[in-house]
């Protein structure tokens, strides 16, 4: 039976995508769309975009982030892009499904065809190698490669697709009014993650450069279209340039880190083993063939840009590691191309794409074996957080001593409270030396390091104090970023409007100690328990400042 070749591309990416989407975020969501909770979130940063996708679909504006992640202030500017976050509350509006669970689907989507655009690009230079390219593309759900989706890299991801689109724009200006398509993704790239900005810019810029110096003359005709490509991105994402060189710039500069600065989430070159050894082959291939395609040239500047951590760039180049098997998957589809040419004289077109779904499928089959899992939080946290959103006075706040799930502080966002998190060695200190105290060591929980705001129509200032002094509300009139912090570390757990206590944990004696200090406060006629589920209980604190431990001290000695 003669196979037809025209559903063959798309039943290769079909498979691509069901396989990747199934095994991403299908068996992580336990095959629902649909949840109670944030579900299959592994770290802060998930929760922190999670609830600024959530302010922004409740305020119906895109402009400033949520008061209770900074200081309390109201209209201070949201520094990240907007784009993901317009987006995924669109989605949660017009689908009906939370912004938790929309968010996380939208940036799975986005990775997914991330993959589908490098095919895109490649099969400008071969169809064959092309198809041969997706199935290695499937390991980026392996190790710490796929950490940028369950971490909450969200933003990151949403760069990466519009930085791969911008780069197939830029090798299509041999086509008709080409600039406007180059000019909408990198506009679209300024309001998605702006660093890949600057990495898409330096490498049109030295494309440019080589092909002049090689035809020894200056395009114009090609430099026009760059830069009128240039003016509709700036136009684009004029607004969230100003709103980054105003905040991240001033902040942080230049990183100046030599590390990845990912701890345990950082990927090396070992980490992709044998298939390394195929890219690596299929680079030297690539350097002999007399045609050098541009996505040739785009993998080796995108392996380049994840090693600039070398002079500086920390983590802006380091992430770009968990891409390595899409960037890269180039060189896996010429070299299995040049081999099945060794073997078969008269390759076909169908005949390749058949290898293509056989290697998809067996380079699958064993990430069906990964675990799942519903993330750090739990229903019980969430519904004791969801209870603090709906019920406590606004400038009320909230203490939360030990609790699994509430560890990453960007989770406390969801309280829309400001938060105070009990330091975890203060506490292990508490519990080793037997101690019930006033005085703990608490982190406040925010988001940004500079609290930019309109002191004028035509004029940025920022916030001073972190967080803003209870009733008194602060101008904005500070000419730097700079802040001062109002609260010390130590702080007086009869001074909370509201504690917050898990009732049980992975570790038995930290339930033991929230139970005991639970306890302590119950018993003094001005505490009352005003929330309780399986797991959580809300203390509310009706006279501030009294002796809330009942003994007239600040410790208490357990026996």
């Amino acid at each position: 039976m003669k196979l037809n070749s025209k559903i063959m591309e798309p039943a290769v990416l079909f498979l691509f995508f069901t396989l990747f989407l199934y095994l991403a975020l299908g068996s992580q969501w336990d095959n629902r769309i649909k949840h109670d909770f944030p579900y299959g979130y592994g770290a802060s940063d998930a929760f922190f975009h999670q609830s600024v996708a959530e302010y922004m679909k409740a305020q119906g504006i895109v402009k400033y982030t949520p008061p209770y992640e900074v200081g309390n202030h109201d209209f201070v500017y949201d520094a990240h892009p907007p784009m993901l976050f317009v987006l995924s509350s669109q989605i949660s509006i017009f689908s009906g499904i939370e912004v938790y669970d929309s968010i996380l689907l939208l940036s799975a989507l986005l990775w997914i065809f991330s993959g589908i655009l490098v095919y895109i690009l490649i099969k400008r230079f071969n169809k064959m190698i092309a198809l041969l390219s997706v199935p290695v593309m499937i390991f980026t759900l392996t190790g710490n490669f796929k950490i940028p989706l369950y971490w909450g890299y969200w933003l990151f991801i949403a760069g990466v697709f519009f930085l791969i689109a911008a780069f197939w724009a830029f090798s299509r200006l041999d086509l008709h009014n080409s600039w406007i398509l180059l000019g909408l993704f990198m506009g679209a790239l300024g309001i998605s993650h702006i660093p890949e900005v600057f990495f898409v810019a330096l490498f049109i810029a030295i494309y440019f450069a080589i092909d002049c110096f090689s035809k020894k003359k200056f395009d114009i005709p090609v430099f026009r279209k760059i830069l009128f490509a240039a003016i509709l991105a700036l136009l684009i994402s004029a607004f969230s340039l100003n709103i980054f060189f105003a905040t991240f710039a001033e902040t942080e500069g230049f990183r100046n880190k030599f590390d990845t600065e990912l701890g345990n989430g950082s990927v090396y070159l070992k980490d992709i083993g044998l298939i390394g050894l195929a890219f690596a082959a299929g680079l030297i291939v690539f350097l002999v063939l007399k045609k050098k395609d541009f996505a040739g040239w785009f993998a080796i500047f995108m392996f380049f840009v994840s090693y600039l951590t070398l002079i500086g760039f920390g983590k802006r180049a380091a992430t770009h590691r968990w891409f390595w098997y899409f960037y890269l998957a180039f060189f896996f589809g010429l070299l299995a191309y040049q081999i099945i040419k060794l073997v078969y004289k008269n390759v076909s077109y169908e005949g390749v794409a058949i290898i293509s779904i056989v290697l998809l499928i067996i380079f699958s089959y064993p990430l069906f074996s990964q675990g799942s899992g519903s993330g750090i939080m739990n229903a019980y946290d969430w519904q004791g957080l969801s209870w603090i959103a709906d019920n406590v006075p606004k400038d009320a706040r909230v203490f939360y001593f030990y609790s699994d799930a509430l560890g990453q502080s960007a989770a406390l966002y969801n309280s829309k409270h400001l938060a105070f998190n009990l330091v975890r060695n203060d506490l292990f200190e508490a519990i080793q030396n037997k101690e019930i105290r006033r005085t703990y060591q608490f982190g406040l929980a925010d988001s940004y390091a500079a609290y930019l705001c309109d002191a004028t129509p035509f004029n940025y200032r920022y916030f001073r104090n972190n967080p803003e002094i209870k009733g008194q509300l602060e101008e904005c009139t500070a000419k730097n970023h700079t802040r001062i912090e109002t609260v010390e570390y130590s702080l007086d757990i009869c001074d909370a409007d509201y504690i917050y206590f898990d009732k049980q944990a992975s570790q038995p004696v930290l339930a033991q100690y929230n139970l005991i200090v639970r306890q302590i406060l119950l018993q003094n006629n001005y505490t009352e328990q005003v929330y309780e589920n399986e797991l959580v209980s809300i203390i509310k604190n009706n006279d501030l400042g009294e002796d809330c431990l009942g003994k007239n001290t600040s410790i208490i000695k357990l026996e």
